[in-house]
């Protein structure tokens, strides 16, 4: 059989780092190569795999477990005879979850968005670091996908068709963009959300570079943010200049304090969490795809604390609005229940 099967220079470095020799390299390019000749859907042709080649499936796809054909969906089968560099990775159920074997990974941008979004990610994500990028990664499937709790999301995700269209852009972006000012309500312009406006510009920027000729992206992000931009985030800066004293600063803490204490946010939970992420972050004994899931584990965790104060704000505004209707209405009762009596 002629193996055609040739890996990216990413794929192939992938495989050097799993200590994968040239041999077990080219024996895992032909079990590839069988699969898309395979008359079987990936599942079946999983189970009839040996031991020998179930062991370097779980090498190269650098699975902690041994591979059990009877657990392992047909999404999880397919991408066992994938790129190790997730281009060509598939997402049969749309959830923004990558099932590997047993594995389940987010992937962001998901795998099935279209190439050119994949490219204004490497644009807007270059020269990040792995840590910051993995972070942002996280936080942008949770924009499109939600929060993932016991296997069951937050939302309700488009089809790719749809969130990868003019209006599905948009759309993403200004919800991003309330989540942004939500955070920004509470912690003012800190260097991580300063960070945060960037990417989002940068992000649009290069999907307005890259999108098909026929869409319209270059304004969208700055509308949906009102007049915010990179360069009024650093205002702040200035206005610090002139509140340095320490009265102003237990004003500022206090008023933060009991802004979280009103939404029900525990602070001091949030700043354990970011603490845990610069430890994790520093720590020379994990490796980079140990720290990768570390940091996602407690990205996640933050999110949700977040997601579930803008939902009971969501909640307490909606509250407001019907009651103060009905109070509208019991005034307009009063009302004709006056001019009732004054006719008579």
């Amino acid at each position: 059989m002629i193996n055609t099967v040739s890996f990216s220079t990413e794929s192939r470095g992938l495989l050097q780092a799993r200590q994968l020799s040239d041999e077990e390299i080219t024996d895992f390019a032909t079990l590839i190569q069988q699969m898309k000749q395979s008359e079987n859907n990936a599942k079946q042709h999983l189970n009839s795999l040996s031991p020998q080649e179930l062991e370097l499936l779980r090498k190269a796809n650098s699975l902690a477990d041994p591979i059990m054909a009877s657990q392992v969906s047909e999404e999880g089968a397919m991408n066992l005879f994938r790129q190790p560099d997730n281009s060509d990775s598939v997402d049969l159920n749309n959830d923004g979850i990558v099932e590997v074997g047993v594995a389940r990974n987010v992937q962001f941008p998901p795998a099935n968005a279209p190439q050119w979004v994949s490219d204004a990610w490497e644009e807007a994500t270059k020269g990040m670091t792995w840590a910051d990028r993995a972070t942002a990664e996280l936080h942008l499937h949770s924009a499109i996908y939600g929060i993932n709790i016991d296997g069951v999301s937050s939302k309700t995700p488009l089809s790719p068709g749809e969130q990868w269209s003019e209006a599905g852009i948009k759309r993403l972006f200004k919800d991003l963009h309330g989540s942004l000012e939500f955070a920004v309500s509470l912690d003012g312009w800190t260097p991580q959300h300063k960070a945060r406006l960037a990417l989002y510009e940068r992000f649009e920027s290069a999907l307005s570079a890259s999108a098909p000729s026929a869409f319209n992206l270059s304004q969208s992000a700055q509308s949906s943010f009102g007049n915010h931009s990179v360069a009024e985030a650093q205002e702040p800066a200035k206005e610090a200049e002139h509140t340095t004293s320490k009265e102003n600063e237990k004003i500022r803490e206090l008023n933060t304090l009991l802004l979280y204490a009103r939404l029900g946010i525990d602070k001091q939970k949030l700043d354990k969490i970011a603490e845990k992420m610069a430890e994790v972050e520093n720590d020379p004994t994990l490796s980079k795809a140990q720290k990768y899931k570390k940091l996602q584990a407690l990205e996640q965790q933050r999110l949700e604390i977040i997601e579930e104060a803008q939902r009971r704000t969501m909640e307490q505004e909606k509250r407001k609005a019907l009651l103060g209707d009905l109070a509208v209405t019991d005034e307009r009762l009063k009302e004709q229940s006056l001019k009732s009596l004054l006719g008579r």
